[in-house]
C-alpha cells in the first residue's frame, strides 16, 4: 500500500505540474504600454556622443615626407591626355561649303554699316554767315543777267 500511495503521489504531482507548466506557456499578449518617459534612441545617441567627445585621441605629429618620386602634376595631365586620345569622337559629315543657309557678305556688310553708324563724329563748330569769301552781290548780278561767273 506504501507503493501505490507513493506511485499515486508522483502520478499525481506529475500531473498537476503538467498542468501548472501549460497554464504558464499559454499567456496572453500584453498591449504595448508607453510607460517609458524618455527616448532611449536620444540617450543612446547622447551616451555615444559624449564617450566619442570625451575621448583623447594622441596621435604624434608628422613630419613633411618627401617620399613621392614623380611629379603628380605632370602625372595627371598625362593621364587626362592619355584618356583623351583613347576617346574616339564621330563627328557627322559635312555636306559641302555651300550648306550654309545665308549670304554671309551681306550680313558682314550690314555690320560694318551699322559700326560705321554707331561711331560719333565731331565736327567743328560753323562760323558766321559773313565768312563766306566771294562776293554774293556780285553772283546774283551775274546770275540775273545771264553773264559768265568767271568774268569779274
Amino acid at each position: 500500500m506504501k507503493t501505490t500511495i507513493k506511485i499515486s503521489t508522483i502520478i499525481s504531482t506529475l500531473l498537476l505540474s503538467i498542468n501548472i507548466l501549460a497554464f504558464n506557456t499559454i499567456l496572453e499578449s500584453e498591449s504595448y504600454i508607453n510607460d517609458i518617459p524618455y527616448n532611449t534612441n536620444d540617450i543612446a545617441f547622447e551616451t555615444v556622443y559624449n564617450n566619442a567627445i570625451t575621448k583623447n585621441f594622441n596621435l604624434e605629429e608628422e613630419e613633411y615626407i618627401d617620399d613621392i618620386p614623380f611629379n603628380t602634376a605632370q602625372v595627371a595631365e598625362e593621364k587626362m591626355s592619355e584618356i583623351a586620345n583613347e576617346k574616339e569622337f564621330t563627328l557627322e559629315e559635312e555636306a559641302s561649303v555651300n550648306d550654309i543657309p545665308f549670304n554671309t557678305h551681306k550680313i558682314a556688310t550690314s555690320a560694318l554699316i551699322s559700326q560705321a553708324l554707331s561711331e560719333y563724329f565731331e565736327l567743328p563748330e560753323e562760323q558766321y554767315v559773313n565768312d563766306i569769301p566771294f562776293d554774293t552781290y556780285a553772283i546774283t548780278s551775274a546770275i540775273k543777267s545771264k553773264n559768265d561767273l568767271t568774268n569779274k
